[in-house]
C-alpha cells in the first residue's frame, strides 16, 4: 500500500491500461468487433499512457520550463502582436471594412445570392431602395444594376424620373440595384419579380461589375462577388481574415490564405476575357427574353428592354483589357441584338470618378440626363 501511495500516478496509469485496451473492451462490448480504426486509436492512447507513466518526471520538468517560457516570452509577444493588430485595424489596414457590412448590403437570398437587408436603412421589404408601387398611373420602369444603381442621394433612376416628370411624363421607378451584384444575378432577380409587378421598361445598367469585379475578385464568369470567400472558404479562415488586420493585409498582397491566387491562376488564361464578354451579352439576352415573354406591361403593349453600358475608369492592365474588349464587342452585337442598347462610355471624360467605377453626385446628374433621353424616346414612341 505504501508503494501505491508514493506512486499514485503509476498505479492509476496501469489501472487505465488494464481497463481500457482492445482486449478488455472486446469482452465488455456487446456490439460487433471493434473496427480497425477504433483499435488503432486505442493502441495510440495506450502507448501515450505508457510514455507518460515512465517519463512523468521529465514531462513535469518540461511542462514547468514551457510554462515559465510562455509567461516570460510568448505571452508578452502575443499581447504586443494583438495590440499591433488592433491598432493597424483602426487606421485602415487589413481587409476592407465592407466585409463587415455583408449582412446589410449583401444580405443572403435564395434566388439572387444577395441584396440589401430588408427594412434596414431606406430598404423596402424586398431589400431595395425606395417604395415599390405599381398601382399608380404612369409608366413602370425597373432598373437592375450594382452599387452605381444603388448609390446616390438620390440614385440615378430617381434623377431620371425627376427629369421625365418635368417633361410631363409620369414614371414609377423600381430600383432593383444592390451593392456588388452582377447581371447574372440580375437575371435571376428579374425572373423572381417578373410576376409580382408590371413593367413597361426594364433597364440593365452596368458593365463594371461584369468586368472589373471579375478582374479583382472571383474571376469565374457569372459568379457573384466574393463567392469564393463567403461560400468556399473555411469559416475559421474567414474569421481570421476579417478580424486580423495583419493577416488580412498579408492576404491582400499574396492571396495565399484565401486561396484567390490559385483560383485566379486556374481561371485567367488567354480566353478569359472572351468568356467574360460572352457572359455579359448572354445575360442581357436572357434578360431581354424574360422581359419580352414573361413580364407583363403596365401601359405599353409589350415590355421593352434597354441595356446600358456605364462609363468606366479602369486602372490595372487586366481591367483595361477586359473593358476594352467589352466596348469593342458592342459593334458586333449591335447588328444582331433584338433590344435597345445605350453606350455611355463616351461620358468618361465628362464625369468625375471616385474610383474605377463610382462617380460623384454631379456626374450622376450627367448620366441621368442621357439616360432620361433614351427612356423618354422608348416610352413615347412605343407606348400609349
Amino acid at each position: 500500500m505504501s508503494w501505491i501511495r508514493s506512486n499514485k500516478s503509476v498505479f492509476f496509469g496501469f489501472l487505465i491500461l488494464i481497463m481500457f485496451n482492445e482486449f478488455t473492451l472486446v469482452v465488455f462490448d456487446e456490439n460487433p468487433p471493434l473496427s480497425d480504426r477504433a483499435v488503432q486509436s486505442i493502441r495510440i492512447l495506450d502507448f501515450l499512457i505508457i510514455i507518460i507513466i515512465f517519463l512523468r518526471g521529465h514531462l513535469l520538468s518540461v511542462l514547468k520550463t514551457a510554462t515559465r517560457f510562455s509567461t516570460t516570452f510568448i505571452l508578452p509577444v502575443l499581447i504586443a502582436v494583438l495590440a499591433l493588430d488592433f491598432g493597424l485595424g483602426l487606421i485602415g489596414f487589413g481587409y476592407p471594412s465592407h466585409y463587415d457590412q455583408e449582412n446589410i448590403e449583401r444580405f443572403p437570398t435564395p434566388s439572387d445570392m444577395f441584396r440589401g437587408k430588408p427594412n434596414v436603412r431606406d430598404h423596402n421589404s424586398f431589400g431595395f431602395r425606395g417604395d415599390f408601387d405599381d398601382t399608380q398611373q404612369g409608366y413602370n420602369v425597373a432598373i437592375f444594376g450594382g452599387s452605381t444603381t444603388y448609390n446616390g442621394t438620390p440614385p440615378i433612376i430617381n434623377l431620371v424620373v425627376n427629369k421625365l416628370e418635368s417633361e410631363g411624363i409620369s414614371v414609377n421607378a423600381f430600383n432593383f440595384g444592390s451593392v456588388s451584384s452582377n447581371h447574372t444575378q440580375h437575371v435571376h432577380r428579374l425572373l423572381e419579380f417578373s410576376d409580382r409587378f408590371r413593367f413597361d421598361l426594364v433597364i440593365f445598367y452596368g458593365g463594371g461589375n461584369e468586368t472589373f469585379q471579375y478582374a479583382d475578385y472571383d474571376p469565374r464568369p457569372g459568379y457573384p462577388y466574393n463567392f469564393f470567400f463567403r461560400n468556399e472558404l473555411a469559416p475559421w479562415k474567414q474569421m481570421l481574415l476579417r478580424q486580423s488586420s495583419i493577416l488580412g493585409e498579408f492576404d491582400i498582397y499574396t492571396r495565399l490564405i484565401s486561396g484567390l491566387r490559385s483560383l485566379r491562376s486556374e481561371q485567367i488564361d488567354a480566353q478569359w476575357t472572351n468568356r467574360i464578354v460572352n457572359n455579359y451579352w448572354r445575360d442581357l439576352g436572357l434578360a431581354n427574353l424574360i422581359s419580352q415573354e414573361i413580364v407583363q406591361p403596365q401601359r405599353c403593349e409589350a415590355t421593352n428592354f434597354l441595356s446600358v453600358l456605364q462609363p468606366g475608369n479602369p486602372s490595372t492592365n487586366l481591367q483595361k483589357d477586359v473593358w476594352e474588349a467589352l466596348i469593342l464587342s458592342q459593334t458586333e452585337h449591335s447588328s444582331i441584338n433584338t433590344w435597345d442598347h445605350l453606350d455611355l462610355t463616351y461620358l468618361q471624360s465628362a464625369i468625375s470618378f471616385t474610383d474605377i467605377i463610382h462617380v460623384t453626385q454631379q456626374s450622376r446628374e450627367i448620366i441621368a440626363n442621357q439616360l432620361a433621353r433614351e427612356v423618354s424616346r422608348i416610352l413615347l414612341t412605343r407606348c400609349k
